[in-house]
C-alpha cells in the first residue's frame, strides 16, 4: 500500500534495531519519581488497627451483599386482581 514508506517493520533486522533504539531511549529516561518514604506519624500508628478493622468490616459487608443478591430486584408474583376483590391490607402498624 505504502511501498517504501511503509512504517511496519517487515525484516527481523529492522525489528531488532527498533528494539535497541527503544531500549536505549528507556535507559536515558530519568527514574520514576516516587514520593519519598516517610516514617508513619504517631496518629497513623494509633489509627492503623482501627483502619484495618474498618476495611475488614467493609469487605465482609460487601461479600454479604453480593452473596445474598441483596441489591437485585426481587421478582414479585403478579396476579391480576379480580373484579371486586380487595387488596390485602398492609401488615405495617401505622402510627398516627
Amino acid at each position: 500500500k505504502n511501498g517504501a514508506n511503509c512504517t511496519y517493520l517487515h525484516s527481523d533486522d529492522a525489528r531488532q534495531q527498533r528494539r535497541t533504539q527503544q531500549s536505549d531511549r528507556d535507559k536515558t529516561r530519568p527514574p520514576h519519581r516516587h514520593a519519598p518514604k516517610t516514617k508513619p506519624t504517631l496518629l497513623k500508628k494509633l489509627l492503623e488497627k482501627d483502619a484495618k478493622r474498618e476495611t475488614s468490616l467493609t469487605l465482609q459487608l460487601l461479600r454479604y451483599i453480593v452473596d445474598c443478591n441483596y441489591l437485585q430486584e426481587q421478582k414479585r408474583q403478579t396476579t391480576p386482581l379480580l373484579e371486586g376483590a380487595v387488596e390485602p391490607n398492609n401488615t405495617h402498624n401505622d402510627v398516627p
